[in-house]
């Protein structure tokens, strides 16, 4: 799949990778180095927009129509199918725009485009959870997601509202900590319905590379502690998009739930449960891309696009 791919490198070179720069030790050739592999993350952000817009469209396309002949059209998942559709026009317009610098977004274009967003996100979301053949822990995963990422929508709304002229009530960084929270309860829900079932959390060999991920993560938060520095806060904010409000051993266990996860979706085996597939891996996997702080049109798009991946609404490998 060319949109994991793509996504990855744009992700790990554009938005992790790029981020070593703020370390203050990094002088010279060394900072040299990064910054220009930063420039490359950033130069990839339009093919990677470009295939999850084509994959979002596919997807809308098949699941909006009837799969089987004679099979009647459900009306939900047409509204749904066009919504989305016009979603991804409208983000894939803005982004093209703003890549020209024809325009620059206005405080209500911001607000509004948010507002469909959330609309989108909550749709797929509820749809799914309302269906009765879905697993209880995917259900919770799902909705966790769509909660958390209300947390920053709302963070947003509430930032641009006075540059619009609106009053926009409430506390939007408790907000948008809770919605963090719930993205890190959500992981803890993706591990369960993907790796409990048929002791699939068994397989001792592969916690190896999700160990290392959450000792790396713990052994930087002892050195800023020690240090007196900040910086796996700010490689974490760019990289995931987390603020780190809460204790680094609940953001070191949720990595590790996390990757557990992915890596069960993508290994072999008979005796996995059906939701540990390469679709619901993919769909792990654009999640991580689009990250907690959605900024971009293209992070709009990877967000709606995980979800649609989760719910099974979109399965490209099928």
């Amino acid at each position: 799949m060319g949109l994991g791919v793509v996504g990855a490198l744009e992700w790990f070179l554009g938005r992790t990778v790029s981020r070593m720069a703020a370390a203050p030790p990094l002088e010279g050739t060394a900072r040299t180095i990064i910054e220009t592999v930063g420039r490359a993350g950033i130069f990839l952000i339009s093919p990677a927009f470009i295939l999850a817009a084509t994959l979002l469209f596919l997807s809308v396309s098949t699941f909006g129509s009837s799969s089987t002949p004679g099979e009647p059209r459900r009306p939900g998942r047409v509204a749904l199918a066009i919504y989305l559709a016009v979603f991804a026009g409208l983000a894939a317009a803005q982004s093209l725009l703003s890549a020209l610098s024809l325009f620059s977004p206005q405080p209500w274009l911001v607000i509004t485009f948010n507002l469909l967003s959330g609309v989108a996100m909550w749709w797929v979301a509820l749809s799914f959870a309302l269906s009765r053949q879905t697993e209880p822990a995917q259900r919770v995963a799902v909705l966790l997601i769509a909660l958390s990422y209300s947390g920053w929508l709302y963070y947003v709304l509430q930032q641009q509202a006075p540059n619009a002229g609106m009053g926009f009530a409430g506390a939007p960084v408790f907000v948008r900590d809770l919605g963090e929270m719930a993205a890190i309860v959500s992981t803890a829900a993706l591990f369960w319905a993907i790796a409990v079932p048929n002791g699939q959390w068994r397989h001792w060999g592969r916690w190896i590379a999700p160990a290392i991920l959450a000792l790396a993560f713990t052994a930087g938060n002892i050195a800023d502690l020690v240090a007196d520095q900040g910086f796996t806060a700010v490689f974490t904010t760019w990289s995931l998009g987390f603020y780190l409000f809460l204790p680094w051993p609940v953001y070191a266990v949720g990595i590790a739930l996390f990757a557990y996860a992915v890596l069960t979706c993508f290994s072999r085996g008979d005796d996995k449960t059906p939701l540990a597939n390469r679709n619901i891996g993919l769909g792990l996997l654009l999640l991580l891309y689009a990250g907690y702080q959605l900024q971009l049109p293209y992070q709009h798009v990877l967000a709606v696009l995980s979800l649609l991946l989760l719910t099974g609404l979109a399965k490209p490998w099928d």
